[in-house]
């Protein structure tokens, strides 16, 4: 074994020599591709394309926020564009963002349907139409056998305030 690798050593290091004869590889190559030229295809020819001048940046843009503010004057007055009650004291479902929270059941007691609303901070909570929850003032105002109907106030592009009808769904 230990001849193999002497061998295998010696051979390799011969490899390595500098005293290197190519002469013959170069003269194959040479031959070998003399006749041969390699097929390029043509480029496509470039099609003229149509000049188009843009106008329309003289044109009010439609886009700019500075152009819906002087038009909310125009605008009609709409329910609940007066905004939230900020000197209403919060409740604690009012923390969470109304699609955190989960309505886990609905009781019934004298004639009153409660919901028992699961927060993300997993309290439970017992809630009936009129309160509030949802970082958006959602107030309740249905509470049905698997349903409770929302009803927030947020703002739209133009700054108005107006209000979104939202569900939370039993989900057994």
């Amino acid at each position: 074994m230990k001849r193999f690798w002497i061998f295998l050593f010696i051979f390799s290091v011969a490899g390595c020599s500098e005293n290197k004869d190519v002469s013959d590889l170069e003269r194959f190559t040479q031959e070998a591709f003399k006749d041969h030229t390699p097929e390029v295809e043509p480029l496509p020819a470039l099609q003229p394309q149509a000049v188009f001048i843009y106008t329309a940046s003289k044109l009010i843009d439609p886009f700019d926020r500075e152009n819906l503010k002087e038009k909310v004057e125009d605008l009609p007055s709409v329910a609940g564009a007066e905004g939230p009650d900020r000197s209403r004291r919060k409740e604690p479902l009012e923390a969470f963002p109304l699609d955190s929270l989960k309505l886990v059941g609905v009781l019934a007691q004298n004639d009153q349907n409660w919901a028992v609303i699961r927060a993300p901070d997993k309290t439970v909570h017992r809630v009936k139409e009129g309160n509030y929850m949802g970082v958006n003032d959602g107030e309740i105002l249905v509470v049905d056998d698997n349903t409770v109907a929302v009803s927030e106030l947020v703002k739209n592009p133009v700054g108005r305030w107006e209000k979104k009808e939202a569900n939370l769904i039993l989900v057994e």
